[in-house]
């Protein structure tokens, strides 16, 4: 029985920490396919087999596997560490940026009318022709009179609201990515992006790829100035293809504040708790103070919400 018991616990420990192990490769290789991607998005959760095979291996006096697993925890906690480190944005007048995924513009408009209450600028992601009339009918049509909006059916129509002018209004690259330029406190011209890369469902991951890349591309063209890139980008932080975005000093602001996990998807599914956190506010030239998430009734993701100063 001894023999089957530590036959068990070797087995267990080692699956482990072959996990935790993965995870790390996971985090710093590009995805290349959907079973990759969607193994990616879960890579925080190796902080708990990491520990685990730690626990294992130390009750079961194994001290070359507890060194591996020791290591192998470390390798986890680096990639995540960052998020829980502020940068101390600078003193000035802050403003308020909101992404919100409408999930087929089934979204209710009431509710994220009261999200973005106190926000300057909203980020909206599948935007129906039909949501949109609600929207304009609706008190966020008062709040923010300027709007830049491509609606389409299903998943590939966005929005930009803003309470300043927009102007030099385009699509990027399909029907999902938006820019403008606006003026927000402290910055007269500000490059926003609307974005939605494709979801890397089963033959998509290529095109996610793709459209990621296009948003990098973009951001190149715009070596200098801030920008403020928000939106469903359908990847976390451990996705090396969303890194690459985060060049030529743009930020994660959830990062920069050292706001934590914002897990914002799905919320439709297991009691309404997210699990990953795929939508993100990319800044430059700003500081976050914070960045937190609200639960948009209708909605499968939460809504987004960052606390930013201009530097």
């Amino acid at each position: 029985m001894r023999a089957v018991t530590t036959f068990v616990g070797l087995s267990v420990g080692w699956l482990l920490l072959a996990m935790t192990g993965a995870a790390v490769w996971l985090h710093y290789t590009a995805s290349r396919g959907t079973a990759a991607i969607y193994a990616t998005a879960a890579v925080p959760l190796a902080l708990v087999s990491g520990a685990m095979a730690v626990i294992v291996f130390l009750g079961m006096q194994r001290w070359i596997a507890l060194s591996l697993s020791v290591m192998a925890l470390a390798g986890v906690v680096v990639t995540q560490f960052p998020l829980w480190v502020s940068q101390n944005p600078p003193a000035g007048q802050r403003f308020t940026v909101v992404s919100a995924n409408l999930q087929l513009g089934l979204a209710d408009v009431d509710d994220l009318s009261a999200i973005a209450s106190d926000a300057d600028l909203v980020s909206l992601q599948e935007v129906t022709p039909e949501v949109l009339e609600r929207i304009l009918r609706s008190g966020l049509a008062d709040r923010f009179p300027y709007r830049y909006a491509r609606p389409a059916p299903l998943s590939v129509g966005a929005m930009i609201l803003s309470r300043a002018e927009l102007r030099d209004t385009e699509r990027i690259t399909g029907t999902a990515h938006l820019a403008a330029r606006t003026q927000l406190a402290g910055a007269s011209e500000v490059a926003v992006l609307a974005v939605h890369p494709a979801a890397p469902m089963s033959g998509h991951a290529a095109e996610w790829s793709a459209d990621l890349a296009a948003v990098g591309g973009y951001l190149d063209n715009l070596a200098t100035g801030p920008v403020i890139v928000a939106g469903d980008f359908n990847a976390t932080l451990d996705h090396a293809q969303f890194r690459a975005l985060l060049r030529n000093d743009v930020v994660d602001a959830a990062t920069d504040s050292g706001s934590g996990y914002q897990l914002t998807y799905p919320t439709d599914k297991l009691g309404g708790i997210p699990l990953v956190g795929i939508d993100h506010i990319l800044i430059r030239g700003f500081g976050a103070v914070q960045v937190t998430t609200r639960d948009l009734r209708g909605s499968d993701h939460r809504a987004l919400i960052a606390t930013l100063v201009a530097q």
